[in-house]
């Protein structure tokens, strides 16, 4: 019942991504997305109580419990002929860690799955997936509002924000990295989030298109209006573009990043 609870919260996670994201495998920057020999394993262990310092520890998100649950981690892994990519991901909010393990030569994916959800500390395994915004890249053109005029008619938006404008309310961009000093985005954010990696690296061309279409400033003069343009926005970077210095390069996520964004909503 717990493992059964914990995937339906990381599923509620995905209802958010998948309105813009499809399953897909191509070539990715990130390292755990680019074998499909990978898997993603979310292990339920508890913290050790007993420490050299003290008669009694444990707390989850200390440094000696995370390494502890690693090393424990790593022996589990071994056991199934696994070896580990990355550092793995911790959420003591939920009482898990997620560890993204590469499949041995002589084994088969599902196979390494099946084995390793048998035993007692796994709470749920599965293949890593790769996600990839759905829609096409458009061309690059003189204009950057021409094709988006369209959109703007058959939705009537001019009449839509006589009435509405998103004022008040907040939403989630679960995407790849926004522009957030963008001109006709600038003050409309309220937090900014990092899932991929910890680099501080230039705006991603997907996210922050669907920042500016959900609540890119009205009344300014300059670019579009957004549909919800007074609406305020959290960032959440759990997508990459594969090549940086390609506006057209396709936008993708994956299974770990997906979790800790679950991690980080409370879900």
């Amino acid at each position: 019942m717990a493992a059964l609870a914990w995937r339906r919260a990381v599923q509620t996670i995905f209802v958010l991504l998948l309105g813009l994201m499809l399953p897909n495998m191509p070539a990715a920057s990130r390292e755990v997305a680019t074998n499909a020999r990978q898997i993603l394993v979310m292990l339920r262990i508890p913290p050790d109580h007993h420490r050299p310092s003290a008669s009694y520890g444990g707390d989850y998100a200390d440094a000696f419990t995370i390494a502890a649950q690693r090393r424990r981690a790593e022996d589990i892994a071994h056991r199934y002929g696994l070896a580990f990519v990355g550092d793995g991901w911790q959420m003591p909010l939920l009482g898990v860690d997620c560890y993204v393990m590469q499949v041995g030569p002589g084994d088969t994916v599902e196979t390494a799955i099946k084995r390793i959800s048998d035993d007692s500390n796994v709470l749920w395994s599965q293949a890593m997936h790769l996600y990839r915004a759905e829609a096409s890249p458009s061309p690059i053109v003189n204009d950057p509002l021409a094709d988006l005029q369209p959109v703007t008619t058959a939705w009537n938006l001019t009449a839509l924000q006589r009435v509405a404008t998103g004022r008040g309310v907040v939403v989630a961009v679960v995407d790849s990295r926004v522009e957030l000093d963008h001109p006709d985005l600038a003050g409309q954010f309220v937090s900014s989030e990092n899932f991929v990696d910890t680099d501080d690296g230039p705006a991603e061309a997907h996210g922050t298109g669907v920042a500016g279409v959900i609540a890119a400033k009205a009344g300014n003069a300059i670019g579009i209006a957004g549909v919800a343009p007074r609406a305020k926005l959290m960032a959440l970077r759990a997508c990459w573009q594969t090549d940086a210095t390609k506006q057209t390069a396709p936008t993708v996520c994956d299974c770990l990043t997906g979790n800790e964004l679950s991690d980080f909503s409370g879900l």
